[in-house]
């Protein structure tokens, strides 16, 4: 089997556990490669976007910013890698319940 260059970066990323491959749905920031200037929005903007498109076999994808902007960006292509997963967003508690009595309130 003989794999493109994009393909066996892939592998061997993956293989490694650096630069994991993207999916479809999957939130993205810039990676160590980016060359998309401002398009993500990073000035003014969370800088973050989801995957649309998935082209595997040559190493690129499709991304809708947060900011409404598009773009294709390698992932393999030419050996760059321009994104990566981002960060998990930060749990966050529920609060407490307020149940409010004519005389006293309590907290669930």
């Amino acid at each position: 089997m003989i794999l493109t260059m994009a393909e066996a970066m892939m592998d061997k990323l993956e293989e490694l556990g650096v630069g994991s491959w993207v999916n479809v749905d999957e939130r993205v920031v810039r990676g160590i490669d980016w060359a998309g200037g401002n398009a993500d929005g990073h000035q003014g903007g969370t800088g973050e976007g989801v995957v649309t498109k998935v082209d595997g076999k040559n190493g690129v994808v499709s991304v809708r910013w947060d900011n409404d902007n598009y773009g294709y960006y390698r992932m393999g292509a030419g050996g760059k890698i321009e994104l990566k997963r981002a960060p998990p967003t930060p749990y966050k508690s529920r609060p407490k319940s307020i149940i409010i009595n004519e005389d006293e309130c309590e907290y669930e």
